[in-house]
């Protein structure tokens, strides 16, 4: 099981560690401080896709442009393994203070592999300088023939922003050598084995609580679709309901028209016949020649 919340490396310790420890736990720990953007420089690297010919080759970025490209892609990995580096320092930490151990760890001073008194990036057992990793970087751009930009970069571009990239290279080694000098106390104090099954169990832990979270959130999305849902029935309902009304309505609005009118007519009519000319008190018209005449 790989440990969580440890870096990662190569190299081997100098120092004696109690017998319960076995040698391939602590040349994992040594391991850890490998930088995880070096290795995934250099697997970037060893996949590349061959010199670009013909048509690529004179397409290829300046010089400029390569550093460039070559620094942000060193950049990027290098911010990704600083956030994962803080995450091991602070849960670390928290196993320190949780053990009631910070103090003891703070009042030493631990993994100075280099024995100069102090505990720095000079003390990890393997590191990739930066100019080494920058090199890398470079030769992959050359293999990845990216094609330029419509403005190339001066070189003095370059050079200030391989200034922050490098800032950034050895701060982050730094941060790796805390790493380091905690994983040496854990060791040291038999407590490495008991810091993995915690990290385990703190890592299971929040893997629980953000999948319970993830399930309310996921829950009050649903119930609250359904409430939308719901409404939304209602609504329609009042509104077939109010256009039902409104149309037996109009239909008794119309019989009633329709009624008066029928009526109205047929008054009209039967009076029309009672009394149109010719037909009065019901003695018949012919009062002609030859027409039933007195």
């Amino acid at each position: 099981m790989a440990l969580v919340g440890t870096p990662r490396g190569h190299g081997q310790s100098r120092l004696s560690f109690p017998s319960s420890q076995s040698n391939e736990v602590w040349i994992m720990i040594r391991k850890s401080t490998l930088l995880c953007s070096t290795i995934t420089l250099l697997s970037l690297g060893l996949s590349a896709h061959g010199q670009p010919t013909g048509d690529s080759a004179a397409e290829m970025p300046s010089a400029a442009q390569q550093e460039m490209n070559a620094l942000q892609d060193m950049n990027d990995a290098t911010a990704d393994s600083m956030r994962k580096t803080n995450a091991r320092i602070e849960m670390m930490q928290k196993y320190l203070k949780d053990q009631g151990m910070m103090d003891d760890y703070e009042s030493g001073v631990h993994g100075d592999t280099n024995q100069d008194g102090s505990v720095d990036s000079s003390d990890l057992p393997f590191k990739l300088s930066f100019d080494k990793a920058l090199d890398v970087a470079e030769q992959h751009e050359v293999n990845m023939a990216r094609e330029a930009d419509d403005e190339s970069p001066d070189q003095r571009r370059a050079d200030a922003y391989k200034d922050v990239v490098k800032s950034s290279w050895d701060h982050l080694h730094e941060k790796m050598a805390e790493v380091n000098s905690m994983s040496d106390y854990l060791v040291k104090k038999g407590k490495f084995d008991d810091f993995k099954e915690w990290a385990t169990d703190q890592n299971a832990a929040a893997a629980a609580a953000f999948d319970k979270e993830r399930a309310e959130k996921s829950k009050a999305a649903v119930d609250e679709q359904n409430a939308e849902t719901d409404k939304a029935k209602k609504e329609l309902q009042a509104r077939k309901a109010q256009l039902k009304a409104e149309h037996q309505k109009f239909l008794q609005t119309a019989w009633d028209h329709y009624k008066f009118n029928m009526e109205e007519y047929t008054k009209r009519f039967k009076y029309a016949n009672k009394y149109r000319n010719g037909n009065w008190n019901g003695y018949g018209g012919g009062w002609g020649y030859g027409y039933g005449g007195w």
